[in-house]
């Protein structure tokens, strides 16, 4: 026989089984994403910068929790990483092209379930390595070891079943992140609460528990999936129920006109199933600012005055409102994109559109303010809540409207092109509020003087957007 050069050679023997087949293919896919050289630098800064800001809050909260920090840490990381591992396999298990191809296969359903469980623990080892390394900078490298087991290997078999088991009885991605969010951190806060032991040993018993918690709802999760699981992933998006989050979000709203309510419960549930994940990451760099903010406002000195504690309060405010806005009035707009092709045959579509960007962007930095003032009360500062809860009204409301015009108005149906142009822009917006609620707190709405002619183009520029198909 003539062989061919450079042809692939067949190993002597049985052919390998089909799951093992399948577990090798969808590892080829992922390998070359995971072990990427900028993909895995990144992973380490992301690693050393987790460590350096949970360092921080562990020194703000240093005598307050004692050795429970250890089970907290763990906790923490279970929580998170069993969520992001329930919004993994969600898209794993019911969302990606290749299932079309997966669900016709003759494989058993354990094997098809086993291999995308796999998949799911490879995916989410970055986020684990993460998480383990602000649990070391909070609580030693031991804890960091711990934290790390639980979110490496017992959160995502945590995540996983749970995600499994609530799609297969109909429920929606938003009720299976929460409630795999719940089951990761109950191990933890349990030891934390009840069991007098030492830092180690609290964090060895939380791992254990999140193992156990992990393993169980890996089992349930193969027997929902045994008995619907491979339906519900095979039936049409569009003929799935809308889920829990849906209906909730809707009946909250309900004061709202229809056209703003029903493009808010759209992005509000988008977030909630990690469509954007920037915007969740825009979140978690504003929380991880928190612990320097206090360390600032307990350092003022009354003799400094109250220009100095006012110049220091707005600092802080721009700089985590011009995070979030980035994050949730720009960013989310590329995960609208797929459905713009059925929004835009809606009559009037530009002011609804304006609205509930608005509204969600203006939620996200006006929280940031009440954080920003939780954390600033312990140090007394010289002005009253009431004053400083409204100059957090009207900037968040300043910075919101500025970053849905420019979101509209730069978005070219896939993108918003030009975005790099958005953060120099909405740091002066902030510096000019700023300045202006320092003279009083309604000032800043001097801000909306100029704005309806920013608004009025982007409401013409969405109008005239042609979105790809």
């Amino acid at each position: 026989m003539t062989e061919i050069p450079g042809a692939p050679t067949i190993p002597p023997g049985p052919p390998p089984a089909p799951a093992a087949l399948l577990r090798e293919w969808r590892w080829s896919a992922a390998r070359g994403a995971l072990t990427d050289p900028l993909f895995v630098a990144t992973v380490l800064a992301c690693g050393a910068a987790a460590a350096a800001v949970a360092g921080g809050w562990a020194d703000a909260l240093a005598g307050r929790v004692g050795p429970s920090l250890a089970a907290l840490a763990v906790a923490a990381a279970g929580a998170v990483a069993a969520a992001a591992a329930a919004g993994i396999a969600e898209g794993l298990l019911f969302r990606v092209a290749e299932n079309a191809l997966l669900l016709t296969l003759p494989l058993p359903d354990d094997d098809l379930f086993a291999a995308r469980a796999a998949e799911a623990r490879w995916w989410a080892s970055p986020l684990a390595f993460v998480l383990a390394c602000a649990a070391a900078g909070a609580a030693g490298w031991t804890v960091g070891l711990a934290a790390g087991l639980a979110a490496g290997v017992a959160a995502p078999a945590l995540g996983f079943g749970t995600a499994a088991a609530a799609r297969s009885r109909g429920r929606s991605v938003g009720v299976a992140m929460g409630a795999a969010l719940a089951l990761g951190a109950a191990p933890g806060l349990l030891v934390a609460a009840a069991l007098p032991l030492p830092a180690s040993p609290r964090a060895a018993a939380a791992v254990a528990l999140t193992w156990a918690v992990g393993l169980g709802t890996l089992a349930a999760g193969r027997s929902a999936w045994r008995e619907g699981g491979r339906r519900a992933a095979a039936q049409p998006a569009a003929a799935r129920p809308r889920g829990t989050a849906w209906r909730v979000l809707s009946g909250l709203l309900a004061a709202l006109p229809a056209p703003v309510r029903v493009r808010l419960v759209r992005d509000a549930t988008l977030l909630l199933a990690g469509a954007s994940p920037r915007a969740l990451l825009t979140a978690l760099l504003a929380l991880s600012m928190l612990p320097f903010a206090a360390r600032d406002f307990a350092a003022w000195d009354p003799g400094e005055g109250a220009l100095a504690w006012h110049l220091q309060w707005f600092r802080w405010l721009t700089a985590g409102g011009a995070v979030l806005s980035f994050g949730w009035g720009l960013d989310l707009m590329e995960a609208r994109a797929p459905g713009l092709v059925l929004e835009r045959t809606a009559p009037r579509r530009a002011a609804p559109a304006l609205w509930a960007s608005a509204i969600l962007a203006f939620a996200a930095v006006f929280a940031w303010g009440g954080a920003l003032l939780a954390v600033a009360a312990p140090g007394r500062p010289p002005y009253g809540a009431g004053r400083l809860a409204l100059e957090s009204a009207v900037f968040a409301a300043s910075l919101a409207h500025f970053a849905a015009a420019f979101a509209l108005q730069r978005f070219d149906g896939r993108r918003v092109s030009g975005a790099f142009a958005f953060l120099p822009g909405v740091l002066a917006i902030g510096v000019l509020v700023a300045l202006a609620l320092h003279v009083h707190p309604l000032a800043g709405l001097l801000y909306f003087a100029v704005a309806p002619g920013m608004g009025a183009q982007a409401r013409a520029a969405w109008e005239r957007l042609e979105v790809p198909g």
